[in-house]
């Protein structure tokens, strides 16, 4: 540090020292914004924050959102050992309730708090790597009294053309007669302008629409896979930028019990299995462009597949075992590591993670997300 203050005559050039600290940690780096002005302003460059975040020293570890029978409620375990020989429990992760994350995006989660199991009113974005995070107003859409929601779907996703996270929540009613016409209700959340935009009058109608396997943002649009209920799939696309969706046709031979989105190898991708059947065979589609989808493989059934759950990295995708054992199962090698972590009740979710610089836009003066929630009054 000593080499780094102000009007130092240090013999390392400009760029040797920015390549040193790409390498760091950010809670190094939060540190050293303390050292001189220009550091300051070096590492709160949008240009630092994009090639710290993409280095590769910057490591994707393990976020599992899972049950913890001792403590009697779901805990965040997180593991940055790429051998999975340690889950560490970081005491800024942890909430004393329930939340629903979404995410991440740049680093970046949105949360929603589920105490008194209502997640859809107090939200926030969050970094857990430099602790910001910003409260997210409480949607308000002018709907008729009558019609009261069932079912919702959130997708966090950026705006490519001004940089802004917008959250997209999606409510429909599960039990009208959908004979008639009776649409689903979108709101955005856009953080440049910090409010919600809701679209009442839409003819979208929704049966079913399931929540991804991960985060599904990619290229500037957010997926979900829609569900008539009798196994006739189709992706909905919402464009983060004009805020339009768009319905994707599948294969009709898509027509399994079990259909979920995900993504693959930057790509968006299909898993489709019989939940019942006892040795699963998963088919793996993967879109090549817009409504053409190949079948890139099958997985099983020796595996003992109980349900498929993320791809991680370098031809691997974390399964949940017929016991209920987290395990990892590597596609080049045939080989399987269990985590060591149990998806028992499927109260598990798992989340590759990067730890970011992104600024929070608009921090709120809480002192924790953890101290917001707790503060915030309970759903009537």
């Amino acid at each position: 540090m000593a080499l780094c203050r102000d009007n130092d005559s240090s013999t390392l050039s400009e760029d040797v020292m920015t390549e040193i600290l790409l390498r760091l940690p950010v809670k190094s780096l939060l540190r050293f914004k303390c050292v001189s002005k220009h550091w300051y302003k070096l590492i709160k460059s949008p240009r630092f924050i994009d090639h710290h975040f993409n280095h590769d020293s910057n490591k994707s570890s393990l976020l599992i959102y899972h049950y913890r029978r001792q403590l009697h409620r779901r805990i965040f375990s997180l593991c940055e050992d790429e051998m999975f020989s340690r889950l560490e429990e970081p005491e800024h992760l942890q909430f004393p309730f329930l939340v629903h994350i979404i995410g991440p995006l740049n680093g970046i989660f949105c949360v929603f708090n589920c105490r008194g199991g209502d997640w859809v009113g107090h939200g926030a974005l969050w970094n857990p790597a430099t602790r910001e995070f910003h409260a997210i107003p409480v949607s308000r859409p002018n709907v008729p009294s009558y019609y009261f929601p069932t079912k919702e779907e959130i997708g966090l996703g950026l705006d490519p053309l001004t940089n802004n996270y917008k959250v997209v929540r999606i409510f429909w009613d599960e039990n009208i007669d959908h004979n008639a016409p009776n649409p689903s209700l979108i709101s955005v959340y856009d953080s440049g302008t910090d409010s919600w935009r809701h679209f009442e009058d839409n003819d979208l109608v929704i049966k079913d629409l399931k929540e991804p396997l991960g985060n599904t943002y990619l290229n500037g649009s957010y997926y979900w896979l829609m569900d008539d209920c009798s196994r006739n799939y189709a992706v909905l696309e919402f464009d983060m930028s004009t805020e339009v969706y768009k319905e994707i046709e599948v294969p009709d031979c898509v027509d399994s019990h079990c259909v979920y989105l995900t993504l693959y190898d930057n790509a968006l991708s299909m898993l489709s299995f019989d939940e019942n059947e006892v040795r699963k065979s998963v088919d793996v589609w993967v879109m090549k462009e817009e409504g053409c989808w190949i079948k890139q493989f099958t997985l099983g059934p020796r595996l003992n597949i109980n349900w498929p759950l993320m791809f991680w990295k370098n031809g691997e995708i974390f399964l949940e075992s017929n016991s209920h054992a987290l395990i990892l199962f590597n596609l080049n090698t045939s080989e399987c590591r269990n985590i060591g972590v149990s998806r028992e009740s499927r109260n598990c979710d798992l989340f590759v993670y990067k730890e970011s610089l992104v600024p929070i836009k608009g921090q709120s003066d809480f002192p924790s997300i953890q101290n917001f929630f707790e503060l915030q009054p309970m759903p009537m």
